[in-house]
């Protein structure tokens, strides 16, 4: 049970830094976003208007990830030694480069 939660704990900050990635992979939405104005037909109005929602809408995932990440650390400093801590947080680094090298290379 001691070994799940961390891993469950890993899982669900990884997937915010995902959701928050896919939303606006590069912070203006990039080629994601080009394909999505060109696949609704925006005009260039609709365009300036979604781009600004879609910027708004990624700082807001951003904010809400990293205060998560910062809930959560703090909640396993309560259980795990500083040793485990230090390690948990090195793991999840490598693991949170590895998707946004894997997503940067889809994008290619």
């Amino acid at each position: 049970m001691r070994k799940l939660i961390p891993s469950l704990l890993i899982a669900s900050v990884l997937g915010l830094g995902a959701a928050s990635a896919l939303a606006c992979p590069d912070g203006d939405g990039g080629s994601h976003f080009d394909r999505m104005t060109k696949k609704l037909e925006l005009t260039t109005e609709q365009e300036a208007q979604f781009r600004g929602i879609m910027k708004a809408k990624h700082e807001s995932m951003k904010s809400y990830h990293e205060e998560q990440r910062a809930k959560t650390l703090s909640q396993l400093s309560t259980v795990l030694t500083k040793e485990q801590l230090a390690k948990f947080e090195e793991m999840s680094e490598r693991r949170s480069h590895h998707k946004e090298k894997k997503y940067s290379d889809r994008q290619k």
